[in-house]
């Protein structure tokens, strides 16, 4: 009997290769797409604060172009603020486009919300994964392998909040243990690989019951 193959369309946003100028653009298309979109009826983001952070971050780089190294680290600080907030967003609307009566229209809506689409398979490796740890009150955090680059993990208990993830510190070794939590509690963990390239996108979110 034939193995069915359920595809998923994955958000691909590539944010951490684009220029501030163009985040910037990118962020108020979303904005644009997505505020009379009845497809994403309670997004973990609003639309106001969405905004707000583009137009903050556009503030920032014009200062930055005739300020120094203070105004330079503050447009810093608000393209990763910026860079949060859509990667919560894109983890949203893939989950919307990849809902049972959603699955054949996964690309399109993907596409309706400003986004672009990388789509993959369960044949494909799929290395990130967030389990039980070996001790009560801790969780393992494991990732591919990569030559010549670290690895960034981060966890929060709210992932719907913006700003409740807490980063660890980075890792050569494609592994990451959190301790000091509350047995029975659900953490969502992240990860991301840092190149000589420059970061790659967080990986889908994925959640474990603390042992």
């Amino acid at each position: 009997m034939p193995v069915l193959i359920v595809k998923r369309v994955k958000v691909s946003l590539e944010l951490f290769r684009m220029s501030v100028s163009l985040l910037v653009t990118y962020a108020s298309n979303i904005f644009t797409s997505m505020s009379p979109n009845l497809l994403f009826p309670l997004p973990p983001v609003t639309m106001l604060a969405l905004q707000t952070a583009y137009l903050n971050l556009q503030m920032a780089a014009v200062a930055a172009a005739t300020g120094g190294p203070e105004q330079t680290a503050d447009m810093k600080a608000k393209r990763e603020v910026l860079i949060n907030l859509l990667t919560t967003l894109g983890h949203y609307v893939e989950d919307i486009a990849n809902e049972p009566a959603n699955a054949a229209d996964a690309t399109v809506i993907i596409l309706s919300a400003g986004m672009k689409t990388k789509a993959f398979t369960p044949r494909q490796k799929q290395v990130f994964k967030v389990l039980p740890g070996k001790l009560v009150g801790t969780v393992d955090m494991k990732a591919a392998a990569v030559k010549r680059g670290t690895h960034e993990w981060q966890y929060t208990l709210s992932p719907g909040e913006v700003g409740s993830w807490i980063a660890l510190p980075p890792t050569t070794k494609a592994h990451s243990t959190i301790i000091g939590l509350t047995s029975g509690t659900q953490v969502y963990g992240r990860h991301r690989a840092v190149l000589k390239t420059g970061p790659t996108d967080w990986d889908s979110q994925l959640s474990v019951v603390v042992p």
